[in-house]
Parts: C-alpha cells; sequence; structure tokens
C-alpha cells in the first residue's frame, strides 16, 4: 500500500496536482477493497437445558481461516435446544468473490466412504448482514453428527458480529 500511495504521490507532482488529490484517490481505493471474511462470527442463542428448562445463554460459532488463495479452514458449532449441538470443520473453497462471497466445502470422499455417509454439500453464504450455511440437510446432519434439536443450518451470524479468532466467549 505504501508503494502504491509514493507512486501516486510523485504521479501526482508529475501532472501539476500535488500530492493531495492523491491521497484521496488512493484511500478510496483502498476503503473500494472488500473487507476480509477471514475471522470468527458468533450468533447469540438463549437455549433450555435438561430438567429445569431455565433459559441459559450460548453461542453459536463459524470461525473461517485463510490457509492459501481462495482456500480456508472452517469450524462450526451450532447450538440448540437443551444444548443439542451440531458441529464439524473443513475445508470450503472461495467459488464467488466479491462483497458477499460463496464459499464451497471440499468434500472429503474418503471419510464419507468409511463412516459410510452420502455426500454431504456444505455453502457458506455472505449476504450485506448475515453468514448463512446452507446444504442439502438430511446428508450434512448426519456428517456434522447434529442433535435432534439442533441443524447446522440454525444459526444466524451477523457480519457485524465478526471477531479475528473464536474464544470462549464473543
Amino acid at each position: 500500500m505504501k508503494n502504491i500511495q509514493c507512486l501516486l504521490k510523485h504521479l501526482g507532482y508529475i501532472l501539476g496536482l500535488g500530492a493531495i488529490p492523491i491521497f484521496i484517490l488512493a484511500s478510496s481505493a483502498v476503503a473500494g477493497q472488500s473487507e476480509s471474511i477471514a475471522g470468527c462470527y458468533y450468533d447469540f442463542v438463549i437455549t433450555g437445558s435438561v430438567g429445569d428448562n431455565k433459559p441459559r445463554p450460548a453461542f453459536s460459532t463459524l470461525e473461517l481461516t485463510p490457509i492459501g488463495k481462495d482456500q480456508y479452514k472452517f469450524s462450526l458449532t451450532v447450538v440448540g435446544g437443551n444444548f443439542h449441538t451440531c458441529g464439524g470443520e473443513g475445508i470450503v473453497i472461495v467459488k464467488k468473490r466479491g462483497k458477499n462471497p460463496v464459499l464451497e466445502m471440499l468434500r472429503d470422499e474418503q471419510e464419507e466412504a468409511e463412516r459410510g455417509l452420502e455426500p454431504c454439500q456444505v455453502r457458506i453464504r455472505f449476504t450485506r448482514d448475515k453468514v448463512m450455511i446452507e446444504g442439502n440437510n438430511g446428508e450434512c446432519r448426519e456428517y456434522f453428527g447434529c442433535g435432534m434439536r439442533v441443524d447446522y443450518t440454525d444459526a444466524n451470524f451477523l457480519r457485524k458480529n465478526k471477531r479475528p479468532k473464536c474464544a470462549d466467549e464473543p
């Protein structure tokens, strides 16, 4: 970025524009870049527990860690009724770039065969405000080991609820 600003500054002086307009141009170019999707997305959940059924807070999480160009490791934990959980991890690749990217899971065909699972197709789709998990439900519920009162698509991750890394609590 500094090299680009320096180059634009010198270009501005050569063209007689000075440094100010060029720095404004450089700043707007940086602001126009799409945000990084890497990080941890949280969904605050209120759920009851077995026994007293009193409402208790919990957090569903989706963590995306870059591992290469257009590839991310994902880790997903979704909490549902009676603290039933659904979760797993894998590798996703970027299928669509831009402000609202779409990522698709690379399937582990060997693991699916060893566990006797049908193919699970997962998509992580970003909208303006949300991050949504989509897929072919029956196969993926088994793949992610979902409990009876939860589904891996239940989480409502908001883009504004992103942190650099997942922790015990946001």
